[in-house]
């Protein structure tokens, strides 16, 4: 396929897993009520894991920068939907307050920094020579979409499902979805 047609593939790419990474990681709001309850917290308690997920990621930013400097976005992508998915998945089976802290405060929070607007945007661009606003544009509104689709998804089933089970279905949908599209459709640049 010509580089210029090419370059829609990784733009839906990008999209995709800005969709699927930003849906997992605003979903948190909802399941804070059913986590305190089950697992006898306050909400201050299960609100700390969001605060650790937030400071894991934004130290991690600049490095996850630096690893795309370095190496295969491809590879940096593929590591980062593995670990998002193992962190995120893991969490449905904690129990203890330092399970659900290091599987979504660190693990997940590191695999969610390296499939976030950062290597999207490099990637995205490193594809556009022209056009880059608007193709970046078109990228980032996965963001958006995802948390439309999904939390309204998971505000809908998760009375029916529970949250252990929710956060084991994202786990699985971000490797269904975004494993195949990463080792397969991904070209680090049109060189």
């Amino acid at each position: 396929m010509a580089t210029r047609n090419y370059r829609w593939v990784i733009l839906t790419i990008g999209f995709m897993i800005l969709f699927v990474g930003s849906g997992s990681r605003n979903a948190f709001g909802l399941f804070l009520k059913p986590m305190a309850a089950d697992l006898e917290w306050t909400r201050s308690e299960v609100s700390l894991i969001q605060a650790i997920f937030l400071i894991v990621s934004a130290l991690a930013m600049p490095v996850a920068g630096r690893l795309i400097d370095k190496y295969n976005i491809r590879y940096i992508l593929f590591v980062s939907v593995l670990i998002s998915s193992i962190g995120i998945g893991a969490v449905a089976v904690a129990n203890t307050g330092w399970q659900v802290y290091v599987l979504y405060g660190v693990i997940f929070a590191l695999g969610s920094t390296g499939m976030s607007l950062i290597p999207v945007g490099v990637m995205v661009n490193r594809w556009f020579a022209t056009g880059r606003g608007f193709a970046n544009g078109l990228a980032t509104s996965g963001t958006s979409f995802g948390q439309l689709v999904i939390v309204a998804i998971l505000a809908s089933i998760l009375t029916s499902i529970g949250w252990r089970d929710a956060y084991l279905y994202l786990a699985i949908i971000t490797v269904v979805v975004l494993l195949p599209l990463v080792v397969f459709g991904i070209k680090s640049d049109p060189t």
